[in-house]
């Protein structure tokens, strides 16, 4: 009989049952271990952990997830307003300002915000909600982080999960989590693909597929992969995730990130420009895409723990991650290809999708708990006496 045995450096070792109590070799780190006997009770630990709290599946809190489905009717109003008319605004305004016309016209601006500040209230227009120099989307984020940690607190049955856990997963997505999605990015191969995806619209399909990929690889994947990164150090230090941790880690490292870049799109993009409705959709409805991605990565990889488990060296794990990815980093490019190409009605059916997608996965992993925890039929009784030969 072969044991395996686990070397501290994660090397997994084998050997033979002969050498079953003696030491044996790494030959990764050359560190020597004690083969156990595989049929050897294992010690009672000297102070016993309680066991962890049983989940009401009945409560109607462990189905109330469906509530991010709400947040998608922002996302609905502004795709049914039709399609950006930034540009014609912008020329309309330039027109309106003869004195800002005719300074870009000989001098130029020296930037973005240089440009917006010289129109009257340091706006594009009447549509602009906020002028340039604005600090509210401080505010927005505040309050999005608050009210999407709150509505996730009532998530599933209390005591399957520490609540500030959660706060800390999203500050840790929010700040480094971006900070590594912008050094991945200093890497051309990533920024090439990002304007692959970004390429003007043609009709061909060809067209299409590879701005699908380009946002899939360039954007898709990195995104996803900053965001499961809380969930993958929290597996690779317990070794095992339940499936509700999965979600809720999931959904709070999407809401750090989406908030922030929702900071960093109103200082880029919004202020001074966007109307009203542009706030809501980047603080509600980009955010809950965000936290619907991340989560159902976290169940991918909850799903993936047996097969995870089986390798050592960091490559393998690496090909097992992107499995873990695949389904949410095609969907995420998907939606922004979709509302690149203005194509809004098909963008809004991938979001619908990608609550679907969380939601059979949940259903699944429920179904899953729900026939381990089922006892066993009882076996009928039989009644010796009645077997026993009669005369």
């Amino acid at each position: 009989m072969v044991i395996e045995v686990k070397c501290p450096c994660g090397k997994t070792l084998r050997a033979n049952e002969s050498l079953i109590g003696q030491s044996i070799q790494c030959n990764l780190c050359r560190r020597e271990t004690v083969v156990p006997d595989p049929n050897a009770a294992p010690p009672e630990p000297l102070i016993k952990e309680p066991p962890p709290p049983v989940a009401d599946n009945k409560s109607p809190w462990e189905y109330a997830y469906w509530l991010l489905a709400l947040a998608f009717f922002p996302l609905a109003i502004a795709l049914a307003q039709g399609p950006d008319d930034t540009k014609a605004r912008f020329q309309r305004a330039l027109d309106a300002n003869p004195d800002v016309k005719k300074k870009l016209d000989e001098e130029g601006f020296s930037s973005l915000d240089d440009l917006i500040s010289a129109f009257p209230g340091k706006k594009l227009d009447q549509q602009a909600f906020h002028a340039r120099d604005t600090k509210l989307h401080y505010a927005y984020a505040v309050v999005a982080s608050g009210v999407f940690l709150g509505l996730f607190f009532c998530f599933f049955s209390p005591g399957t999960f520490k609540a500030w856990h959660l706060v800390l997963v999203g500050l840790f997505t929010g700040t480094f989590g971006i900070a590594g999605l912008l050094i991945v990015h200093e890497f051309g191969v990533f920024t090439r693909l990002f304007y692959v995806g970004m390429m003007p619209g043609y009709d061909k399909m060809s067209d299409f597929l590879a701005c699908w990929a380009g946002f899939t690889f360039g954007v898709g994947l990195v995104e996803e992969a900053c965001k499961i990164i809380p969930l993958f150090v929290l597996y690779q230090y317990k070794k095992s995730i339940t499936w509700r941790t999965a979600v809720m880690w999931g959904l709070a490292s999407g809401v750090g990130f989406g908030v922030n870049e929702g900071i960093l799109y109103s200082e880029i993009a919004y202020n001074g420009i966007a109307p009203a409705m542009q706030y809501v959709v980047r603080f509600v409805s980009c955010v809950a895409l965000h936290a619907i991605w991340s989560a159902s990565a976290g169940l991918s990889l909850y799903f993936t723990q047996p097969l995870l488990n089986q390798f050592s060296e960091w490559y393998e794990k690496a090909v097992v991650m992107l499995r873990v990815l695949i389904v949410v980093m095609f969907l995420h490019g998907l939606f922004d290809a979709l509302l690149t190409r203005e194509l809004r009605a098909p963008a809004l059916l991938v979001a619908a999708a990608s609550i679907a997608w969380l939601g059979w996965q949940i259903e699944s992993a429920r179904k899953q708990e729900m026939r381990v925890a089922q006892p066993a039929p009882e076996l009928p009784k039989i009644d010796l006496a009645s077997l026993a030969p009669q005369g």
